[in-house]
């Protein structure tokens, strides 16, 4: 309950308590820390109430921001300070992909991606790319 971004399949494949099964403390916390791990819930509770002939289990989740806008700065002795806008979204397509993209100016002209897609297929096949130009002055060489 409460997630309106993320696909079913990612959170339903970490958690490993099923109906009909003996409820074991342990494998809650395990289906916890997994949904943890995802890092695109802001919130998650787990609620256990008694239902007839056994144990109701309710997951509950707050997710993160789809898109979140930043400002990024850097500074090096060489070039000064370098800053421009940037995006970054945690749960690209509601699943748990994340892409992020930051252009600076000033010293240095840089251009930064990186995605990150950690469950492709399979037991964690996953892909990472990062992609960067940097353009500035060399005033060490004089070019």
């Amino acid at each position: 309950m409460g997630h309106k971004v993320t696909q079913d399949y990612v959170i339903t494949r970490e958690i490993e308590t099923r109906v009909s099964e003996p409820l074991k403390v342990e494998t809650i916390l395990a289906d916890y820390q997994r949904l943890e791990n995802l890092s695109i819930f802001a919130d998650i509770r787990v609620v256990a109430s008694p239902e007839a002939g056994g144990v109701k289990v309710t997951f509950t989740f707050k997710e993160m921001p789809t898109y979140i806008p930043f400002v990024g700065i850097s500074y090096t002795e060489e070039n000064g300070f370098s800053g421009g806008p940037g995006i970054s979204s945690l749960n690209l397509m509601g699943r748990d992909m994340s892409l992020s993209a930051t252009a600076y100016f000033g010293g240095a002209e840089q251009y930064k991606v990186a995605y990150s897609w950690p469950w492709m297929t399979g037991d964690h096949v996953s892909l990472d790319v990062f992609g960067a130009r940097l353009s500035r002055d060399d005033t060490l060489n004089e070019f």
